[in-house]
């Protein structure tokens, strides 16, 4: 007979969870990291290791303020709520690995303090250490300041002559979730009575028309181990979205996203749910009694994670329903080369860029150094663009088919121009205009209209992309700080006035690296140190206390 050894820990579900004390850093009223807080991101940990669960690493936390600990340094970026969860009931070695495509790290604080990694397998974080019996909170920061996908895998370490205890796989499976948990992947239940979506609510009544909603798909529940009937995909515990019918009405609901994303529905009839209702993107239709309707949206593959657009569509009348055709974004971009004229398409911006570049590759490009982007002429004066050069430019100019108007534009030097109009602006700016400015010596830029000079000296393509994303401001967030550091415009938004100083002291340590500060202007006052210069902390308390609420 095979069998299998579990560690078993506490059942945790929506109906049972370890009650943390409820913390003064509720809903992330804080600048520091919720030790006591009463929820997480991604959800508890399985009822038996080993588990493996997913997350998105980032936040807008600088978790190097709580220094060194036994097992690393505590380093990288992450939110004030932890990601995950974890009650041990018996004391033993655990280990914990973080699996990711780029660099992230791991902080874990329990009943005896911290634990932190940054570098225990190449980029990739993880430790190993003896866990007495207690409530534990996970966090996984990014390194830089940006947002990955990761799976987090956390087993029993048996070295050190630590037996341990067989609990084998009777009796110990089942703790949560309609299907239980078999111990492999700590799948639980989707909560069918949450009272609060993790993203947007809707009364939906008659006349209403089409409705959209927006969300991240993807999570650690494991959807084809909780419902029967060919139900699959990767989601959390907590509905994406809950939806109020006031009468009986025909409806369509669809997803929309540039990944392959799942569907599930729970309403007054049970459950429902889709994985291919248009293509690869799922929808239900149908008629639906008056009622409160759950919805979740996940992802056909475990590590996947995205942005989506979820679309309503209903009845202007009884027996009449509003035809909606799902719309599935993909990113274009016309232009000229020289005397040739360009098109490449993609169903994201870099499948859009893979394109240029394997066309780039066929055709003579050694000496082009005027383009056409956006009906508007762009000349390298000193030199010739490279592929790689414009190829960068096509993704940072690539225009979505469901337009949500553009998040940022200007231009590097007058001669590399960006016009970011998807959600994913600050990934897209990392990651392609370093490369569109290679070789550019940069001391002139124009965000949203905003032109900027650097006197005494140069910014590399990495502090030109931090200026311009220092000045994407988000339109929902309770707080801004607009303003220039030395002539250096920014505009900082968050939740509080700490997660403002956040990102000015990554601001700083970046794109101003170097500079001597003594003016700083925020919020349309302005402030000059006349008996020297000010660090980085004195900057950022500053710019944070005259942010402005709304």
């Amino acid at each position: 007979m095979n069998t299998t050894t579990f560690f078993t820990i506490a059942a945790a579900t929506a109906l049972s969870v370890p009650a943390f004390a409820q913390s003064d850093c509720y809903k992330g009223e804080c600048g520091e990291l919720d030790t006591r807080a009463a929820g997480n991101n991604f959800g508890w940990l399985a009822d038996e290791l080993p588990a493996r669960v997913t997350g998105t690493s980032g936040g807008g936390v600088d978790a190097s303020y709580l220094g060194d600990t036994d097992t690393g340094p505590c380093l990288g970026n992450v939110t004030v709520l932890p990601d995950h969860s974890l009650h041990v009931h018996e004391a033993g070695r655990l280990q914990f690995e973080v699996e990711s495509f780029q660099d992230t790290t791991l902080l874990i604080h329990g009943p005896d303090g911290w634990r932190c990694n940054d570098d225990s397998n190449d980029l990739s974080p993880g430790l190993t250490d003896y866990f007495a019996a207690g409530d534990y909170q996970i966090w996984v920061g990014s390194y830089e300041r940006r947002h990955h996908d990761y799976r987090l895998n956390v087993s029993v370490n048996r070295n050190r002559g630590d037996h341990g205890h067989d609990h084998g796989t009777d009796g110990h499976n089942g703790h949560g979730g309609n299907s239980g948990n078999n111990g492999n992947g700590g799948q639980r239940s989707l909560d069918a009575a949450a009272t609060t979506p993790e993203h947007e609510s809707l009364i939906y009544n008659y006349g209403d028309g089409v409705q959209r909603m927006q969300g991240r798909a993807g999570g650690p529940v494991d959807v084809s181990r909780v419902l029967d009937d060919g139900c699959v995909g990767f989601t959390h515990s907590n509905p994406d979205h809950i939806i109020t019918l006031t009468d009986r009405m025909d409806l369509e609901i669809s997803v929309q996203s540039s990944e392959d994303t799942t569907l599930v529905v729970h309403g007054p009839h049970g459950w429902m749910c889709n994985d291919d209702y248009y293509d690869v993107y799922p929808g239900l239709d149908g008629s639906f009694p008056p009622g409160t309707y759950r919805i979740w949206v996940g992802t056909y593959e475990q590590l996947d994670s995205d942005d989506y657009m979820l679309t309503v569509s209903g009845a202007q009348e009884p027996d009449y329903i509003e035809p909606v055709v799902p719309m599935v974004a993909t990113y274009t971009f016309s232009g000229r080369f020289e005397d040739l004229d360009v098109f490449f398409s993609g169903h994201d911006i870099d499948d859009l860029y893979r394109q240029c570049a394997a066309f780039m590759t066929t055709t003579d490009s050694d000496f082009i150094d005027t383009i056409v982007v956006n009906g508007q002429t762009w000349s390298n004066g000193p030199a010739y663009w490279s592929a790689e050069n414009l190829c960068s430019i096509a993704a940072l100019n690539a225009i979505p088919d469901i337009a949500y108007g553009s998040v940022t534009s200007g231009s590097i030097e007058d001669m590399v121009p960006f016009d970011i109009q998807c959600g994913d602006s600050e990934r897209i700016i990392q990651r392609y205009l370093p490369t569109a400015t290679t070789d550019v010596w940069i001391d002139d830029i124009v965000v949203n209209g905003q032109a900027m000079h650097n006197g005494p000296g140069f910014w590399t393509g990495q502090q030109a992309a931090d200026i311009v994303i220092a000045n994407i401001t988000d339109p929902y967030a309770l707080y801004r700080a607009s303003g220039t550091m030395e002539g250096t415009a920014f505009s900082f938004s968050g939740d509080s006035p700490q997660e403002i100083q956040q990102q000015c002291r990554a601001f700083v340590s970046s794109a101003m690296d170097g500079e001597w500060i003594d003016d700083v202007t925020v919020e349309g006052q302005a402030r000059h140190n006349s008996s020297g210069w000010w660090n980085e902390s004195e900057i950022c308390m500053m710019v944070g206390s005259l942010s402005s609420g709304r």
